[in-house]
């Protein structure tokens, strides 16, 4: 995505899916780090180019039933 393409980084939604089934879904404002943070900090070590993804963890399912029951495939 470029910076066009996201209106409000403190407020993303954020999933994963696997085999076309959606596992987690979370929001950006529930990370414990920032998305200004998080590219800060890359920005330190790398220079990032047009594609780059930046992989930085699950978001908080919230059930540890439903995350057990997402990891059961």
């Amino acid at each position: 995505m470029t910076r066009g393409e996201v209106l409000d980084p403190k407020n993303l939604n954020v999933w994963l899916e696997l085999n076309c089934l959606r596992r987690q879904i979370g929001n950006s404002r529930t990370m414990i780090f920032s998305v200004a943070q998080i590219v800060i900090c890359w920005s330190c070590y790398m220079t990032s180019q047009l594609g780059d993804v930046i992989c930085i963890g699950a978001p908080p399912c919230g059930n540890e039933a439903a995350a057990a029951a997402a990891m059961s495939w």
